[in-house]
């Protein structure tokens, strides 16, 4: 909440345990990371250092189906993001796994006619290190390896 004169109210920085659900869209993240650490280039201070932010899982099953192309294997994606037992995340990412290398054969049979058909990797958000490098496309063949740069925490 803002005052009149522009001034952050005092019970802004009393709020914790909040939680922004997003997709992974390159400025969304910038203001993430403004409102949690601040930005020296804008002038800008720390706002709210215990905000947590987490990946929307509709857009990143989205992004599932545009590399696996297979709405099942969505679904189960999307079972495993809902997940709070371990060993049921753990059996479903195995199960992943297996499934998406299956589609991945599959859909390595049929031409590519278009590049709308061709498989669409995670883009790299500015997350990654400077020594990571991302399949790209038709190099990934496996769920592990299509997510393998994301936080799981997210």
């Amino acid at each position: 909440m803002v005052s009149a004169e522009g001034k952050a109210d005092d019970c802004v920085k009393d709020i914790a345990n909040v939680c922004l659900i997003h997709d992974r869209h390159k400025d969304i993240l910038q203001a993430i990371d403004d409102i949690q650490n601040g930005n020296t280039e804008r002038r800008r201070a720390a706002q709210w250092p215990d905000l947590k932010s987490r990946w929307c899982m509709r857009h990143m099953a989205a992004n599932f189906h545009s590399q696996f192309k297979n709405k099942t294997l969505m679904k189960l994606f999307k079972r495993l993001c809902r997940q709070n037992q371990e060993r049921k995340f753990n059996f479903l990412w195995k199960k992943l796994d297996e499934l998406t290398k299956k589609q991945t054969t599959e859909l390595s049979k049929r031409p590519v006619n278009t590049e709308e058909d061709d498989q669409v990797s995670l883009e790299d958000v500015g997350l990654d290190g400077p020594n990571v490098r991302r399949k790209r496309r038709r190099a990934i063949k496996t769920f592990s390896e299509w997510i393998e740069h994301e936080p799981k925490e997210k």
